[in-house]
């Protein structure tokens, strides 16, 4: 992980968004995520950019497992 987080920018997300995802392979984005999920919580930003696709792939759970583990910053947009 980069030192104080100096990667962790929208522009930063926005590149792993752009990478193609491989047929049956986890997205790029997500594998971000979840490394990021293992050290530390998510601020405002990587949190509603994380719920997105964790939506559309009906995965609710998960984000409720993140938020009891308080993984995630709330905000209202959540």
């Amino acid at each position: 992980m980069a030192p104080r987080g100096i990667l962790r920018t929208p522009q930063t997300i926005q590149r792993f968004q752009q990478v193609p995802t491989q047929p049956g392979q986890t997205s790029p984005l997500l594998q971000y995520f979840g490394i990021l999920l293992d050290q530390a919580q998510l601020n405002k930003f990587e949190s509603l950019e994380l719920c997105r696709p964790v939506l559309l792939q009906g995965r609710k759970q998960l984000l409720e497992k993140w938020l009891k583990e308080e993984k995630l910053e709330c905000s209202e947009e959540l």
